[in-house]
């Protein structure tokens, strides 16, 4: 067998050209694919067209290129459905989420608010507990120098 034409093997193996040189040849290994020429053209030589076949049995592909598109059709019909429902599924999920994250940021938000109150609260009562203990240490200095006074009052008396 000498070379063969893109045409003459797509017509052989019951192909489109475009399956068979995106497709097909891309699945190849690279030492198994054809080779180009200077024109940027596939040169299916023996080996060449030996491997495209043997790739093509072994993939199950169909002979009849109208079943092709045919199954090709359901095949992209159906995964486009499968892809859509997914979408669905993940938008449904995004919500979900997204709610309770504003959920969360709602409760972090309450939280903050009532942590700034009861740090207000506490440093209102340490405001009035350290007026409370200052006065009372003041009053104790009263009476300190009033007990002095009186002290010393006495002393003199007595002498």
């Amino acid at each position: 067998m000498s070379n063969m034409t893109a045409k003459e093997l797509v017509n052989e193996l019951g192909l489109s050209r475009a399956r068979l040189l995106y497709q097909i040849i891309a699945k190849l290994d690279n030492d198994k694919k054809p080779r180009k020429n200077a024109m940027g053209q596939y040169i299916f030589d023996d080996n060449a067209v030996k491997n495209i076949k043997q790739y093509y049995t072994s993939v199950g592909v169909k002979h009849n290129t109208s079943n092709v598109k045919q199954l090709d059709s359901k095949m992209i019909d159906t995964i486009l459905s499968s892809l859509n429902s997914q979408v669905v599924k993940f938008e449904k999920q995004v919500d979900q989420l997204t709610n309770k994250l504003d959920d969360r940021e709602q409760q972090l938000q309450k939280l903050t608010a009532e942590k700034e109150q009861i740090r207000q609260e506490k440093e209102k009562q340490i405001t009035e507990l350290t007026q409370e203990y200052n006065d009372q240490i003041a009053e104790l200095h009263k009476l300190l120098d009033q007990q002095q006074k009186l002290n010393l009052a006495t002393s003199e008396k007595n002498k």
